[in-house]
């Protein structure tokens, strides 16, 4: 089991005890600890998953970090899959060193709007403050925006990543 560290413990208790306007809160995007917060098995789940491993698992990191290093400076479409957030961050945000650590997280998933999987990267379109999902009976407001999305529960969703080939032909 994963255990969260004490800065990260700190800032996710200072994010959820912060009386912030639910506006604000919402339109920023969130780390999976604070998903963890309520949605306690799911996360679970995805900790276990391949997409929580996405761009730290060594089978990725080995070939990505050579590539980094025989081409600095590049940035590889590879990235845009295996850490999403770094595309939807403005540059310098300091949260994308927690992002890339969650790879595929809870935060991209459930703020895509759109995906074109044929198209250029980036393929999703994103909406952050609302979160999208597969369930049409937990609509309107909580702690975040929820709204039923079709494209959610078919592969379509999946594709903008899923069926994508490199020019070495990798998956």
């Amino acid at each position: 089991m994963r255990r969260t560290s004490p800065i990260a413990g700190a800032a996710l208790f200072a994010l959820l005890f912060t009386p912030w306007p639910a506006p604000l809160l919402a339109q920023t995007w969130q780390s999976a600890a604070v998903c963890a917060v309520c949605h306690v098995e799911i996360h679970r789940t995805w900790q276990g998953s391949q997409h929580a491993s996405a761009f730290t698992d060594p089978a990725f990191r080995l070939p990505y970090d050579r590539l980094r290093r025989e081409n600095p400076g590049k940035t590889f479409t590879c990235e845009h899959c295996h850490n999403p957030m770094r595309f939807l961050l403005p540059p310098g945000d300091p949260r994308a060193a927690i992002f890339s650590r969650e790879g595929v997280t809870c935060d991209f998933c459930h703020s895509v709007s759109a995906v074109d999987a044929t198209g250029p990267f980036p393929r999703y379109r994103t909406k952050p403050g609302v979160k999208f999902g597969p369930h049409p009976d937990h609509p309107g407001k909580g702690l975040h925006i929820r709204k039923f999305s079709r494209l959610h529960i078919t592969s379509e969703f999946c594709a903008g990543c899923h069926e994508f080939r490199n020019e070495h032909g990798v998956l």
